[in-house]
């Protein structure tokens, strides 16, 4: 079996590319899957049977959460898991800032930000609430939400466009070279 990491590339092209009946599965982990707490979408190329998604599934469980997909959706899911954490990680950055510009010392507010984000996440995992309607438990609001949304929205569309930019390049190589 071969596990392809190669975002832009598919299980056809791999195929292709080995040229012979191999089980190929592609799959796009991210930077929190370094300590088993990513999210690692995965699609199997057409030699897959059901003890390699068995074992590609528990392989990828290593790195935390998996959930198999069709290949279709590869390049949605890496503009949002695998890229997703550079959505992320400036947010935890300004609010822990933030609170250290207000004397917070650094040793409380880098973790209490940090907990914002995973406590957040939880919540809304956890309960199967949307986050809409858990944002209305709390009372005080200071964010444009309507600028964040629009922000983080492009964030991800730029994401998307980059990925199926790669992928059709990688195609259009593959067509020249047959």
């Amino acid at each position: 079996m071969v596990l392809s990491l190669a975002a832009a590339v598919s299980t056809e092209l791999m195929e292709q590319a080995i040229g012979k009946p191999v089980p190929v599965v592609r799959l796009i982990p991210n930077t929190p899957s370094w300590i088993g707490e990513g999210m690692n979408p995965f699609c199997m190329g057409s030699q897959v049977g059901p003890a390699e998604v068995d074992e590609a599934r528990a392989l990828l469980k290593v790195f935390g959460k998996v959930e198999e997909i069709p290949e279709e959706q590869m390049a949605i899911a890496t503009a949002l898991t695998a890229v997703g954490p550079t959505y992320i990680f400036p947010v935890i950055a300004v609010l822990a800032d933030a609170a250290i510009a207000h004397d917070l010392p650094p040793r409380v507010a880098l973790p209490a930000a940090c907990q914002v984000v995973v406590g957040a996440a939880a919540l809304v995992e956890q309960t199967k609430r949307s986050p809409n309607s858990l944002n209305l438990m709390i009372g005080t609001r200071t964010l444009d939400e309507a600028a964040a949304r629009k922000l983080f929205t492009q964030a991800l569309e730029d994401a998307y466009a980059k990925i199926m930019a790669a992928e059709a390049k990688v195609a259009a190589g593959a067509v020249a070279k047959s």
